[in-house]
């Protein structure tokens, strides 16, 4: 007869110290599912006083653009773009926007270069969009991330604001 082998240990194997040790749970981010904007938007949700210390200032023209209900956890870039970029009510004021900011709950979460507004139809009706591109670092680095909500007046129905234009 053969020898039993022994049989494996029931105590715990030997504690490694994961790669975030001592940095805040709440900080801590998973990698794989990391996404920035989300990270973002919930860092607003959390701490509201973020939108006093983080607002948007600048002079270049820009059209403002609320995703509230298009928006979801995890978009893509291009979905994002999509979202963004078409179709909408606006004014003749839109034109001399240079940027076009993508917006979720009262946070940037996008900047975009306009190339051109277009007019197009949806269900019928007459709306805009726009042709562009993720706006240069330098730019995005200036209005990222920041708070736009002081813009909008509680209740405001309507998802476009223009700013300097």
């Amino acid at each position: 007869m053969g020898v039993n082998p022994t049989p494996p240990s029931r105590s715990a194997p030997p504690r490694q110290n994961p790669p975030n040790e001592g940095v805040d749970c709440k900080e801590t981010l998973d990698m794989a599912t990391f996404n920035l904007r989300d990270y973002w938007v919930s860092k607003f949700q959390t701490n509201p006083e973020l939108h006093e210390s983080q607002k948007l200032i600048t002079d270049e023209p820009l059209v403002i653009i609320r995703i509230a209900r298009l928006y979801q956890a995890g978009i893509s870039d291009t979905d994002l773009y999509e979202t963004t970029r078409r179709w909408w009510t606006g004014s003749d004021r839109m034109h001399s926007a240079q940027y076009a900011l993508s917006v979720y709950k009262g946070v940037c979460v996008e900047v975009y270069k306009v190339h051109e507004w277009r007019r197009g139809s949806f269900n019928d009706k007459p709306k805009w969009e726009f042709d562009g591109v993720v706006a240069d670092d330098n730019i995005r680095s200036l209005m990222l991330f920041k708070s736009v909500k002081y813009l909008f007046k509680f209740g405001a129905a309507n998802p476009i604001k223009y700013l300097n234009c």
